[in-house]
Parts: C-alpha cells; sequence; structure tokens
C-alpha cells in the first residue's frame, strides 16, 4: 500500500495535465465538421477546417490577389466558379494548439 501511496505522489508531482488538446487529422489533412465544435467563437455552420502550414495571413494574401479584391471584403462572400456555379467562399482564421498545465508548478503557485 505504501509503494502504491509512493508512486501515486511521484506520479502526481511530476505529471502535465492537457487543458487544450488541438484536433487530429487521422489519415487525411481536412476534416469537415460544425466549425462552432473546433472554435467557439466561429459560427455554427458545415467547415472545411484544414492545417495550414503556411504564415499567418498568406491565406489571406492568395485570396485577396488570385480574385483581385484590393483589400475589401477579403475573407466574406469571395465569389468563384466551380462547374459553371458561382458559390461563394468565406473563411475564418483560428490556432488551436495544445496547452497543458505543469501541476507542480500549479501547486507551488498556489501555496504562495
Amino acid at each position: 500500500m505504501k509503494k502504491l501511496l509512493a508512486i501515486a505522489v511521484v506520479f502526481s508531482f511530476t505529471s502535465c495535465i492537457p487543458v487544450k488538446i488541438a484536433p487530429r487529422f487521422k489519415n487525411q489533412d481536412y476534416k469537415i465538421m460544425l466549425a462552432k465544435k473546433f472554435h467557439k467563437d466561429m459560427p455554427r455552420e458545415t467547415s472545411f477546417i484544414f492545417k495550414d502550414s503556411k504564415e499567418a495571413e498568406e491565406f489571406y494574401n492568395y485570396i485577396n490577389k488570385k480574385h483581385q479584391l484590393n483589400h475589401v471584403d477579403v475573407g466574406y462572400n469571395v465569389p468563384f466558379q466551380l462547374k459553371n456555379e458561382t458559390l461563394y467562399l468565406s473563411y475564418h482564421e483560428a490556432e488551436r494548439t495544445d496547452e497543458k498545465v505543469n501541476l507542480p508548478f500549479a501547486v507551488i503557485d498556489a501555496k504562495w
């Protein structure tokens, strides 16, 4: 019993507790899901969610140049053609990373 308690104490003082976990894209580079489930500040719409390996604002600059928008409403209702049908693209950028709390430091901070 004492060994089990000692092991539990050691694990609790050397462990990290995950607070936020970034989504995992298993065998694909994207997911189609509700944006609200991905990030709480996003609209409740079905969305194409993907990992962007580029720097911030590069997707904005690409859409701006490709559709010649001159920095006017770049992320909202950008018209494009697909199979002779006009569709509209709106996008939102959001970052999701893993965040962890280191338990020993949290206990030390709480004590002081």
